[in-house]
């Protein structure tokens, strides 16, 4: 269908935990494996689609404390494999982490980092975004997208 232009993915954490749950019962590491296969085989297909397309791919972030006191943030998964065999966060050019802060009403206001910081493993292509911050506006992020590489 060439007028999709844009798949949101909300959320690939829940696609494994729902695999897992469905599959509770069976003993044995061998379920990871296949849960861990399936998630490749839908970066294959994402990595296999139309150039026009985009595809935005959300996830739940687990934060961790590295050594006892150094946090660390990482993509939520099922099962060590996808841990430690593999980095899903290099898997994409761009991985935004969702920001939510409380403004003077305390009302939550939510948005989206873009870059690297030292408790966060954001990341996109230099000068794509003018900030580190953007709001949460996914359909502004594509079209930033789109713009930056067209």
């Amino acid at each position: 269908m060439p007028n999709i232009k844009n798949i949101v993915i909300d959320d690939l954490g829940h696609i494994m935990v729902n695999e897992a749950m469905a599959r509770i019962q069976e003993s044995g590491f061998k379920k990871f494996n296949e849960i861990a296969m399936h998630m490749t085989q839908i970066f294959n297909e994402i990595d296999n689609m139309r150039d026009d397309i985009r595809v935005a791919c959300h996830f739940h972030q687990v934060k961790t404390l590295v050594e006892g006191y150094k946090p660390e943030v990482k993509i939520k998964t099922i099962g060590k494999i996808l841990e430690t065999w593999y980095s899903i966060e290099e898997l994409f050019d761009i991985v935004l982490y969702t920001d939510v802060h409380f403004d003077e009403k305390k009302k939550p206001v939510y948005g989206y980092i873009t870059e690297y910081s030292s408790e966060l493993p954001a990341k996109s292509p230099e000068g794509m975004f003018e900030e580190s911050k953007v709001t949460n506006d996914l359909l502004k992020v594509l079209n930033t997208m789109e713009a930056y590489y067209n």
